[in-house]
């Protein structure tokens, strides 16, 4: 397991979070993204690598949000599919290890059904996720998803298993699910974990890391 924090996504901020890790022994950064993907360029991308080169620090993951990938809207789909393989894109320079985002969603659908639907649409994708020696991931109970349940990913591992999830346990806990069994029953399906201490702590300040690797 590495360790990682979510970093900033101007070049300033890139360059004074490579030499906190660096400080902090920490190995790489995670970015995300989501509106404003839109408006990144890949010259920006580029210079961003440079900087993670000059420092030594790796990539652990490019997070991309806010995009349906499964809308029924016809043109609000394929905008999604366009800001998922520029992800792709991006992160391939980047030279990340994950790719993270949403599974998307049917707004009234079932579990079954939105399921059937992502294993319709994304393989395309996790061929180019995987070519490019990536794990893809997907953000579980967070934001335009029907992974909502461990039961929705069940659904889709019976077809696509090579579908991992972004383990947030704060995100299940606040979901009002048990995390624990899920480390149990799917620890092998665990592609990318993030914590939030504050999160499960109320008490204490807040403080987060996020691991690469861990799977």
């Amino acid at each position: 397991m590495e360790l990682a924090f979510i970093g900033e996504n101007h070049l300033e901020g890139v360059k004074a979070d490579c030499e906190l890790a660096v400080g902090l022994g920490f190995v790489g950064l995670e970015f995300n993204y989501w509106g404003n993907f839109a408006d990144l360029t890949e010259e920006t991308v580029v210079k961003k690598r440079e900087i993670l080169e000059d420092h030594g620090i790796q990539c652990a993951a490019l997070g991309l949000w806010g995009w349906n990938h499964l809308s029924p809207d016809a043109a609000e789909r394929e905008r999604a599919h366009e800001m998922l393989n520029r992800a792709i894109d991006f992160a391939e320079i980047l030279e990340a290890d994950t790719l993270i985002t949403g599974g998307g969603s049917i707004p009234d659908a079932t579990i079954e059904e939105n399921a059937a639907e992502f294993v319709r649409v994304f393989p395309p994708f996790l061929e180019r996720i995987e070519e490019s020696l990536m794990t893809p991931a997907f953000y579980a109970v967070h934001g335009a998803s029907f992974f909502t349940s461990i039961e929705a990913f069940e659904r889709v591992w019976e077809h696509l298993p090579e579908v991992t999830i972004k383990m947030d346990p704060a995100n299940w806990q606040h979901h009002g699910d048990e995390y624990l069994p899920i480390f149990r029953d799917h620890g092998d399906k665990i592609g990318y974990m993030c914590t939030w201490t504050a999160s499960l702590l109320p008490s204490r300040p807040s403080a987060w890391a996020t691991s690469s690797g861990a799977r």
